[in-house]
């Protein structure tokens, strides 16, 4: 079996992408295809919030890495080929309630890192125009990971973990890592947060930031989709490397 990101509903229209491959691909594509966009944005971002542009290097990043960890749910594994509508609503929660951990001493206020770590994954896949009708059909308080997923995450959290620069990077993937040991992870009960986040009508540079950080993902994970998931393109590339 595989831990699916995509599965097409018909066989033969599109190429299906693993979870795993997917994920690191965002992150890849954010650093390295868009770094002309991407390190000027870090850059900003830590000037006006008054923090380290590693700790806004690793909101980045684990925006790329685990927008899509809310996919690994059973519920969603089990029949991949229905899709993964309101899997960003649990990406988030998974990623609040890891961030709003008490054990998580950190001089930075948690509202921020919600902004630069959770709002961005809530917001992706354009996600904003649905989200407070997309909140009512997902009503999860934990998601049971699928047994073919619990290896493509640990894997990931390793991978991220060899790449983070701040240490809380690197503490919210060592807790992702240390709630994959039952196989469940917690969702942060997010609605109230959501309606404040969406409705709200007050100037906020968090809310900007937190828009900028959802843009750079948005461009990333539609361009990494669209490039996967062509057939043609597959096709052309295996054609070219056997040339």
């Amino acid at each position: 079996m595989t831990c699916w990101a995509y599965y097409p509903e018909k066989k033969g229209e599109e190429v299906p992408e693993e979870f795993y491959r997917h994920s690191i691909d965002v992150a890849e594509y954010l650093f390295n295809d868009m770094k002309r966009i991407t390190a000027p944005a870090i850059r900003k971002v830590s000037a006006v919030l008054g923090i380290s542009e590693d700790l806004v290097h690793d909101a980045v990043f684990l925006s790329g890495l685990l927008h899509d960890l809310g996919k690994t749910c059973t519920c969603y594994q089990e029949k991949p080929w229905e899709g993964f509508s309101g899997h960003w609503i649990l990406s988030a929660g998974i990623v609040y309630n890891i961030i709003t951990n008490p054990f998580l001493k950190t001089p930075v206020d948690p509202e921020v890192l919600a902004h630069l770590f959770v709002y961005p994954i809530l917001l992706h896949h354009y996600a904003q125009a649905d989200l407070l009708r997309a909140r009512g059909r997902i009503n999860i308080d934990s998601v049971q990971v699928h047994g073919d997923c619990i290896k493509p995450v640990m894997d990931l959290v390793a991978y991220g973990l060899d790449r983070a620069k701040s240490p809380i990077g690197k503490v919210t993937l060592n807790d992702l890592l240390a709630d994959l040991n039952d196989g469940v992870l917690i969702v942060f009960p997010i609605e109230v947060k959501l309606r404040e986040l969406l409705l709200s009508k007050l100037p906020d540079v968090k809310k900007y930031v937190t828009m900028a950080i959802a843009g750079l993902l948005n461009e990333a994970d539609g361009s990494v989709a669209g490039r996967n998931r062509s057939k043609r393109g597959n096709e052309k590339v295996a054609r070219s490397a056997q040339c």
